[in-house]
């Protein structure tokens, strides 16, 4: 039971570290706290990503912002078990990032 709990700590660790890696290496932005952590890109109109570690799994849940500036969190919209499911949906992250859309720099 405690090594099934520390390599469900080592997964989440790693996916989490992933993900910030990617988003230094490529200039998008990355807001860590606790238990969740978000993914987005320094450009006006464009997606957020908030990941919530739910027991043993990330639940990746698409962030928008009202008309006042408040965010507001999505229904779940994606599951991240594995190592493998977060390199694809850093792969569609990236496709959809590199859309051009009239995007302006902050």
């Amino acid at each position: 039971m405690a090594e099934e709990k520390k390599e469900i700590e080592n997964l989440r660790e790693k996916i989490r570290q992933t993900f910030q890696d990617v988003a230094n290496e490529k200039g998008y932005g990355f807001d860590d706290s606790r238990k969740s952590f978000s993914i987005y890109s320094k450009r006006w109109h464009s997606v957020e990503f908030r990941f919530q570690w739910i027991k043993n799994h990330y639940v990746v849940k698409f962030v928008g912002y009202d008309s006042e500036g408040k965010w507001k969190a999505s229904q779940a919209i994606v599951s991240i078990w594995t190592y493998a499911d977060a390199i694809e949906f850093l792969a569609a992250f990236k496709i959809l990032f590199d859309m051009p859309a009239k995007r302006k720099i902050k």
